[in-house]
């Protein structure tokens, strides 16, 4: 599962759009949305600033599905 899954999946879950995404984290909704279509690849840096804002705090819970 490519990076941009994880983070839709994780808001959807969160049921955040991706504006809402964008308010926490001041991170433009136009990039979120290029992240999810992965139209571009995620820094890790920031990556871990969205866990953060989405209060994810054990990272194996993304990595759960690895084998999809």
């Amino acid at each position: 599962m490519y990076t941009g899954k994880y983070l839709s999946r994780l808001r959807q879950e969160r049921r955040m759009t991706q504006i809402d995404l964008s308010n926490i984290t001041g991170i433009r909704a136009e990039r979120i949305c290029e992240w999810e279509r992965n139209k571009h690849q995620i820094k890790l840096s920031v990556f871990l600033v969205i866990l953060k804002a989405l209060h994810i705090k054990n990272i194996s819970y993304i990595l759960r599905d690895i084998n999809e």
